[in-house]
C-alpha cells in the first residue's frame, strides 16, 4: 500500500472537511500537552476512506428559503433581472441545463435564471462555482442570508428527487421559494482546493458514504 501511495501526487478531501480540521487541531493540542511526544501516538492519525475519483458521485444541494426579506415576489423577479435572464417556465418541475444557470420555484411557478456573464466578475476558481454565484448575487444581497450554515431561514435538499421535494415544501407553505442548480464537478472541486480556497457550505453532496459508526478510531 505504501509503495502504491508513492505514485499519488495529491489527495483531496471530498467530504468531512470539518472533521479533518478538528482532528488536526486536537492532535496539535495533545502534542503540546505531551512532553513525551514521539509521533506514533493515536492522536497523530485519523481515519479516512480513500475512493478513486472515478467512483465519486457528486450531487447538488437545492436551497429552500423562508421569507422574501421584505420583498414582494414581483420585486424579487425585478432584482434578479439585474444579474440573470429570467424565464417563466410554468408549474412543471425543471432543472438547470447548463453551468451558471439556476431553477427557481416561487408562487407555484418555475423560473429559469441564466447568469448575465457581463454583470459578474469571474476572478478565480471559487467565483465560477454556481453555489458561490447564488450566494454572492442572490442569497446575501437580495434575501439577506449571509450565514449559510446557521441562518434558520435556509435549508437544503439533496438526492435524486430534491427538485420535487423543493416544490412540495414550497407548495406546503413551509418555504417561500427554492433554488436548484447543477452538481459541482470534480474538476471544479479540485480547482478550488488547489487554489487554497473554501467552497460555500452545502456545495456538494458526496457519495459513497460509510455507515455512521461502521468503524471507530479513538483519538
Amino acid at each position: 500500500l505504501q509503495e502504491a501511495a508513492k505514485g499519488i501526487n495529491a489527495l483531496y478531501i471530498a467530504d468531512g472537511h470539518h472533521r479533518s480540521a478538528s482532528s488536526y487541531r486536537l492532535a496539535k493540542e495533545l502534542k503540546e500537552q505531551n512532553p513525551r511526544h514521539k509521533g506514533d501516538e493515536a492522536y497523530n492519525y485519523f481515519m479516512s476512506y480513500l475512493v478513486p475519483e472515478s467512483e465519486i458521485r457528486i450531487y447538488e444541494f437545492n436551497r429552500m428559503i423562508k421569507g422574501l426579506n421584505g420583498h414582494s415576489p414581483e420585486a424579487i423577479l425585478q432584482l434578479l433581472g439585474r444579474y440573470f435572464f429570467v424565464e417563466e417556465k410554468g408549474a412543471t418541475i425543471i432543472k438547470p441545463g447548463q453551468k451558471h444557470q439556476f431553477s427557481m420555484y416561487l408562487q407555484g411557478q418555475f423560473y429559469l435564471l441564466t447568469l448575465r456573464e457581463a454583470a459578474y466578475d469571474f476572478t478565480d476558481a471559487l467565483s465560477r462555482l454556481d453555489s458561490h454565484i447564488l450566494k454572492t448575487l442572490v442569497l446575501d444581497p437580495i434575501l439577506g442570508i449571509r450565514d449559510l450554515r446557521n441562518d434558520k431561514r435556509i435549508q437544503y435538499g439533496y438526492g435524486k428527487d430534491n427538485s420535487a421535494l423543493m416544490k412540495q415544501e414550497v407548495d406546503k407553505g413551509n418555504f417561500s421559494l427554492g433554488f436548484g442548480m447543477l452538481p459541482i464537478t470534480m474538476e471544479e472541486l479540485k480547482a478550488v482546493a488547489d487554489a487554497g480556497l473554501v467552497m460555500p457550505p452545502k456545495s456538494t453532496y458526496i457519495e459513497p458514504k460509510l455507515r455512521s459508526g461502521f468503524t471507530v478510531y479513538e483519538l
